[in-house]
């Protein structure tokens, strides 16, 4: 069951939510419409957080949010997390739901992950 106190703007049941330099990304399970929230409008949204607009949204949508999100979903996320620069521009460029363009030098090559802490060996 989605938790509606999770949420970005109108992005509700927010269960991942991380950056990778200027891009903020969610995966959500419902979006909030004026106060009807539905879980028809589920998946991911790419978010700029320099511009402060939103890139893309409903990625990898399925038929339903209510129950959190699909592995495919969560698959997409870890990738756009991951995946070559170049990768994530065409895929955000080319995926039917972008609002925006992404410019591949925009994003960066190697994203930092808050959870990993980085030892120098000797």
């Amino acid at each position: 069951m989605i938790n509606t106190l999770d949420r970005v703007g109108p992005y509700v049941g927010v269960s991942r939510d991380f950056n990778r330099g200027r891009y903020r990304i969610l995966v959500y399970g419902a979006f909030d419409a004026y106060g009807l929230i539905g879980p028809e409008r589920n998946g991911i949204a790419v978010l700029d957080n320099e511009d402060r607009l939103v890139v893309a949204d409903d990625l990898g949508r399925a038929d339903s949010g209510y129950f959190g999100p699909t592995k495919h979903q969560q698959q997409l996320a870890d990738w756009l997390r991951i995946c070559p620069p170049d990768a994530f521009a065409e895929y955000i460029n080319s995926s039917g739901r972008n609002r925006h363009v992404v410019d591949p030098e925009t994003v960066p090559p190697e994203p930092m992950d808050p959870f990993i802490e980085f030892v120098e060996v000797a």
